[in-house]
């Protein structure tokens, strides 16, 4: 694999989860829905459909999409385990677009070429394919021996690009200063489009 590469003042990597009675008491016998009032009965509001904590329909939609594409992709969801690892690590909660979405897809290489970085890495049999995110961290601050911003974790890297996530406000920061607000924004304008230097 590729060296270290620095783009500003962010180092880049290069292309490198009582018993139940016996009989039931008499209950009276319900009319029939023809002898009911309907115009009286009350009406029960549907449940409203929450989200997930961490996850809002952009995000929602960005990963079915990557769902359907899922024979594409090869994958290391995380454990609760994992994620809090992670975070005992870093001293401070993940984002929560982040963390949802390892939990649920994970890191790992979508369509054979975007390293998405996580909190587990990904073997097949006894070879790494994609490191977890600390496992990049330490290997940065070996290769480059310095640390560079507490508040960066390698994120992603594809055709010699990286992008790296801001744990302070879950946006996503990539080449030539692009700055994308949050992991969904991140994941559908970069790994869904193919293009890992996308700038709109």
């Amino acid at each position: 694999m590729g060296g270290w590469r620095v783009a500003g003042n962010v180092q880049l990597l290069g292309a490198m989860e009582a018993p139940m009675a016996t009989s039931l008491p008499h209950r009276p016998r319900m009319p029939a829905t023809s002898e009911m009032n309907v115009a009286a009965r009350p009406r029960i509001p549907a449940p409203a459909e929450e989200p997930s904590p961490g996850c809002d329909r952009r995000l929602e939609r960005v990963l079915e999409a990557l769902e359907s594409d899922r024979h594409r992709h090869l994958l290391a969801p995380s454990t609760e385990e994992d994620l809090r690892r992670l975070e005992r690590a870093i001293q401070r909660p993940l984002p929560a677009q982040y963390r949802f979405f390892l939990a649920r897809l994970g890191g790992g290489l979508y369509y054979d070429r975007h390293e998405v970085f996580g909190a587990a890495r990904l073997m097949i049999h006894d070879i790494e394919l994609v490191p977890d995110v600390l496992a990049v961290r330490e290997r940065l601050a070996a290769s480059c021996g310095v640390n560079g911003s507490p508040f960066l974790l390698p994120l992603h890297r594809s055709q010699g690009t990286s992008h790296w996530l801001d744990i302070r406000d879950g946006s996503v920061r990539g080449p030539r200063g692009i700055h994308r607000p949050s992991v969904a924004d991140f994941l559908e304008a970069v790994v869904l489009s193919g293009n890992p230097q996308a700038a709109s």
